[in-house]
């Protein structure tokens, strides 16, 4: 039998680790599991098809796959008949206010959503000025009780996490809401300094952790701005960003709308394009 150096040893297993990642999982199986899910169908998010599997959880991760029935657990679910997924994303949501008011986002955990994107049709928690907090918030308090604190996303994730919320939140940047920012309700085109100063509030929500910007042209005041104008603003995301849109109009001139969105998405580099209306 050859000789082995210590360092020759642990550079040899490391290799066949790297080769069979089961071997890394085995020491797991002598170890109680906080939680077994027996015999789901499971998919891993790649697309392909799902596996009948047992699935064991440790301290929060997959710890193990395979045939697991007889290892101990603290919790055992038994899933069969039932699919065991990746939570799924709700890229359109408006649980912006209902955030505020259950942590625990019951309505959406139970249908396995486990990330929301709000900050749709170009209306967002922020920024806001004084004159906008005060409105929202009388309308918060009047219906649910709730005030709101804060005038940029910084605030508003701070507000979630000190609810302890337990789900994944991320906030587009609204159109509208920086247009209501910087202009108010006028229906009139904005200046170039006006744009300028919309376009630097973009990039400061950005820094605070939202995403990609939203437009929702059917409604005021987003409504009010040109084509220029927004393909402008979302230039403020330097073509790494997503462009979705409430198209301006669903009627007779709904490919003219269509046609918009694409150009504004185009002329402004953003990276994708997701646009929405509504069916009849």
């Amino acid at each position: 039998m050859p000789s082995y150096s210590r360092r020759q040893f642990l550079k040899t297993t490391a290799g066949a680790i790297a080769i069979s990642p089961w071997i890394s999982t085995a020491c797991s199986f002598l170890d109680k599991f906080g939680l077994l899910i027996l015999g789901g169908l499971i998919y891993d998010g790649s697309g392909r098809p799902g596996i009948i599997s047992d699935m064991g959880i440790k301290n929060g991760k997959i710890a193990a796959l395979g045939d697991l029935k007889n290892k101990s657990a603290q919790r055992k679910i038994d899933a069969t008949g039932l699919a065991v997924a990746p939570g799924f994303i709700d890229f359109h949501s408006h649980s912006d206010e209902e955030l505020l008011l259950g942590a625990e986002a019951q309505s959406k955990i139970r249908q396995g959503v486990t990330t929301e994107i709000i900050g749709q049709d170009g209306d967002s928690v922020a920024p806001l000025t004084e004159k906008m907090r005060a409105r929202w918030s009388e309308n918060l308090k009047a219906n649910y009780g709730v005030e709101i604190d804060w005038l940029d996303f910084t605030g508003y994730f701070q507000r979630l996490e000190k609810n302890k919320i337990i789900i994944n939140v991320a906030s587009m940047v609204g159109q509208g809401s920086l247009r209501e920012y910087v202009i108010g309700e006028d229906n009139r085109p904005a200046t170039l300094e006006e744009i300028e100063k919309m376009k630097s509030l973009a990039r400061e929500a950005f820094q605070q952790g939202a995403y990609d910007i939203s437009s929702g042209l059917e409604y005021t005041p987003g409504s009010f701005a040109t084509t220029e104008e927004i393909i402008e603003i979302c230039k403020a995301m330097d073509g790494r960003g997503i462009y979705s849109t409430h198209i301006r109009t669903e009627d007779n001139t709904v490919l003219e709308a269509v046609d918009e969105a694409i150009r504004i998405a185009r002329e402004s580099s953003a990276v994708e394009l997701n646009f929405k209306f509504h069916s009849a």
